[in-house]
């Protein structure tokens, strides 16, 4: 038997008139009793120290369960249970363990709907939380002290602090140059917070998956002004992060209805846009206009152009003609978003090259046709539009699709990019895994060679795609 194992022994025959005292003294008196044997005896305290260590490593499971009241007007007893173990664990010496539980604890109140404009309450629990953080860091900070300075942190230490901390941006991420500032070239789009018809999720499930594209450097965030909460979830997660600055935001001004343009109307839209990002400007602002016979639209972006909180400028959904109008305006474009996949590639035909000549960016969507390009699909049965199962942007892309061929025909496609995924280790889209964060990466180290290409141009020529621009007109017309 080891020394341990004899201690824990030892341990378990105690005197039976003492334990009597233990087991019917009060709470508040066994405090008490106990407080005064401390400070009578300073020696117990190393004892004290190490017993409740090995009692919160055996015994002290995790509580479980939510921490606010539904309401967040309160808190459950899980958090009181949460706050207790935080705190012993401080009080027993193990302040970097404790940094785990205490962020665990942070993260739960972020996600909380509860605001200390409400009541008392909630502006206790949130002081109260103030109060621990304070003392885990002073906690930490004392570990570290030695009579000569300060001490590095051992490997563990390490190890637990950097959990603290978002990664660094991988150097696989390709970037591109949007008014000197580098943006991934892979946005997260946010159109399904439009609409529970892609399902629901609570903030306690959207942020870690936030957290982890971020960490592998997918930064760039797209969303709009009708996209459901999609603007304050991003302001929300990119204010608790550690660097906000690292995360671009790039947000929508939608007019579909006639609206009478002026100055302090676009100015509240932009106020709206930064409010609801929790920021005070907005990196990249995106102007839609449905009505072209109308051309305030000419105003509303000067408007916006002379707007400061507005760092970059973009069009979404807007042809050929009408941004060239714009450019003749004397008015600076940094984007324009449009549709653009295999199956319309109708800003080839114009746009690419106005874009070209006047250095705007193409951001574009729909590039895997709402899942539909993927091997999911791959051998199936046409689909039944209405479907329970049929998301608003698969309905969308699979019009897309007969509107450019046929669905046999596109079975004919998505067989060619399954042959050359194949022969480039990767998959037929990144939407075909369910772990589409790691996948997206191998997008960047797949280069086509002109077998590849020819494979895929067997197909599209054998579509409607050069009628495409006749069909729906230029980019964005089919939204007109």
């Amino acid at each position: 038997m080891d020394q341990s194992s004899k201690q824990e022994s030892k341990m378990a025959h105690v005197n039976l008139m003492t334990d009597t005292i233990v087991a019917n003294l009060s709470e508040h008196g066994l405090r008490s009793v106990l407080r005064a044997m401390l400070a009578t005896d300073p020696s117990i305290t190393k004892t004290l120290e190490q017993r409740t260590k090995i009692y919160l490593a055996k015994y002290w499971k995790d509580p479980t369960g939510p921490l606010f009241t539904s309401h967040g007007d309160g808190v459950t007893s899980v958090f009181r249970e949460w706050q207790a173990k935080l705190r012993v664990m401080l009080g027993c010496g193990r302040a970097f363990e404790s940094l785990a539980t205490l962020t665990s604890i942070v993260k739960q109140t972020s996600l909380s709907s509860i605001s200390v404009t409400k009541s008392d309450t909630q502006e206790e629990i949130l002081s109260s939380e103030d109060g621990d953080i304070i003392q885990a860091l002073t906690a930490v900070q004392k570990t570290l002290l030695t009579p000569s300075g300060s001490r590095m942190l051992d490997e563990q230490e390490e190890a637990i602090v950097s959990e603290l901390y978002h990664r660094p941006l991988p150097e696989m991420v390709e970037t591109f140059l949007l008014d000197n500032e580098h943006i991934s070239r892979l946005f997260s789009g946010l159109w399904q917070l439009s609409s529970p018809s892609w399902g629901t999720a609570s903030m306690s499930q959207i942020e870690p998956q936030f957290s982890r594209y971020a960490s592998l450097g997918f930064t760039a965030y797209d969303m709009a002004d009708h996209y459901g909460d999609a603007e304050l979830v991003f302001g929300r997660f990119r204010s608790s992060c550690s660097d906000p600055k690292s995360l671009f935001g790039a947000t929508k001004y939608c007019i579909f209805t006639p609206t009478t343009i002026s100055k302090e109307v676009v100015a509240a839209n932009v106020t709206e846009r930064c409010q609801r990002m929790s920021a005070d400007y907005i990196d990249l602002l995106q102007f839609h206009w449905q009505d072209y016979s109308d051309p305030q639209y000419l105003s509303a972006l000067q408007h916006l152009q002379d707007d400061p909180r507005v760092r970059s400028l973009g069009l979404c959904n807007f042809d050929t003609e009408h941004m060239c109008k714009i450019l003749s305006a004397g008015i600076q474009i940094a984007t324009n978003q449009v549709q653009f996949s295999l199956i319309d590639s109708r800003p080839l035909i114009s746009m690419a090259e106005v874009c070209q000549k006047h250095d705007i960016k193409l951001l574009t969507y729909g590039p895997l046709l709402g899942g539909f390009l993927s091997a999911k699909w791959l051998r199936q049965p046409e689909p039944r539009l209405f479907a329970d199962a049929m998301t608003p942007s698969q309905r969308k892309y699979y019009d897309m699709i007969l509107t450019w061929g046929s669905w046999e025909l596109f079975q004919e496609l998505l067989e060619i990019l399954e042959k050359i995924a194949e022969k480039h280790g990767s998959s037929v889209s990144n939407v075909a895994t369910s772990d589409n964060a790691d996948e997206n990466l191998k997008v960047y180290a797949v280069r086509l060679n002109e077998e590849d290409k020819q494979g895929i141009e067997s197909v599209l020529r054998r579509s409607r795609r050069d009628e495409m621009v006749k069909i729906l007109g230029d980019c964005g017309g089919e939204y007109r």
